[in-house]
């Protein structure tokens, strides 16, 4: 093989392993076509969410796409039992580590639509408007009829609004 050909194929497969490694940064690191995109919530929002509802010790929350675990933080520092399901892995890793000195908090690298409902009784999504009608059907299904959800700044059809402030919209089971 002369040298020019050989050049150009040491060009051709830097470039496919640049544009590999580009699409792993994307996919793994940015959360790009994993799930809804990172959109961290605001001190604020969790602030007016704790005004629609009460989060004591003898709660169990699940958080429908965990993100960075701001609000698995602020309920676990309350006593609550929290449980995350996030699909990017790096928002995983930070989650766990910033829930490590709280024994009752766990985080899996799941799809929220493989969530256990079994004891919950309140759920945190920030979801995007394609996927809340498949979020109500499972929660209809899944849930306990006295369970309350917190959904931020999208609806949850099938379920009774029952309070709003801010983007924080608190739901119940009709």
């Amino acid at each position: 093989m002369s040298q020019q050909a050989l050049f150009y194929l040491w060009t051709w497969l830097k470039l496919i392993l640049s544009l590999w490694f580009f699409y792993l940064v994307l996919r793994y690191v940015a959360g790009v076509g994993v799930g809804a995109p990172y959109f961290p919530v605001r001190k604020r929002d969790i602030d007016d969410a704790f005004t629609l509802v009460d989060i004591t010790d003898k709660d169990t929350i699940i958080d429908l796409g965990s993100g960075d675990g701001k609000i698995l933080l602020a309920c676990a520092k309350r006593g609550a039992t929290v449980i995350g399901y996030e699909l990017n892995p790096v928002l995983v890793l930070i989650t766990k580590w910033r829930l490590r000195k709280h024994p009752k908090a766990k985080v899996y690298w799941k799809n929220l639509f493989t969530a256990d409902f079994a004891g919950v009784t309140k759920v945190f999504i920030f979801g995007l408007d394609p996927i809340m009608h498949d979020v109500s059907k499972i929660l209809k299904e899944k849930a306990m009829k006295d369970i309350v959800i917190i959904s931020f700044t999208f609806t949850l059809p099938g379920f009774q609004e029952v309070g709003q402030k801010g983007i924080a919209k608190k739901y119940v089971k009709v």
